[in-house]
């Protein structure tokens, strides 16, 4: 674990991990920060059914599920974790690699069968700006 830079678990994986249930955010932000201590720079987890949580030594965001149509899960995980990363190496804050590159991929996918969505930086910054959208019709 102090060797790795992100590390990201479902709520299952999490819970193997640390020994805490991911029933919630405020769940998922404790385990965090137990594998923050063990070394990595940024914790992803799931909370099942509601949302990803980003950690790092300064800070967090939780992200709930974008409101799409779910085809196939398939590749979502990966998506997130690769569109994440992608973020990241492209000098992204934690907050924003998260939002507009991993939490987009992730939704993108699972409207896809097959779990291989065409995923472009002009696809996952559309998805956002849909979001965005959506939110500030709701409110």
């Amino acid at each position: 674990m102090g060797l790795a830079d992100v590390v990201r678990a479902d709520a299952h994986e999490a819970e193997l991990l640390t020994g805490t249930h991911i029933e919630d955010e405020a769940a998922a932000l404790r385990a965090a920060k137990d594998l923050l201590r063990q070394g990595p720079s940024l914790v992803a987890l799931a909370v099942e059914g509601g949302g990803n949580l980003f950690a790092w030594p300064d800070g967090h965001r939780y992200f709930p599920l974008d409101e799409v149509e779910a085809v196939d899960t398939t590749g979502a995980g990966d998506a997130l974790v690769a569109a994440l990363v992608t973020g990241l190496h492209r000098g992204l804050s934690p907050q924003e690699a998260g939002k507009t590159w991993a939490v987009a991929a992730a939704s993108l996918t699972v409207e896809h069968p097959g779990g291989r969505p065409r995923l472009t930086p002009g696809s996952l910054l559309a998805r956002v700006e849909r979001q965005q959208g959506r939110g500030a019709e709701d409110g």
